[in-house]
């Protein structure tokens, strides 16, 4: 629904956006995400970020290179 997906923005924002500068552009999901099961992986340029929402079996790397 609706009201999930927007739960499931607020999440996400709220992980990736009080994150610091200084540390790697992985974390787990959230548990709306999936939980450990899913990862985030985003990149943050000026006042954007781009983030992707994968499974485990996804490469960290491989994303990352995709979102440049």
């Amino acid at each position: 629904s609706e009201d999930t997906q927007q739960q499931i923005i607020r999440e996400t924002f709220h992980l990736v956006s009080k994150r610091d500068e200084n540390v790697c552009n992985f974390l787990e999901g959230g548990l709306l995400i999936g939980g450990s099961d899913n990862k985030l992986i985003y990149r943050h340029y000026a006042t954007l970020y781009f983030v992707f929402c994968v499974d485990s079996s996804e490469s960290e790397l491989g994303i990352l290179d995709l979102i440049q």
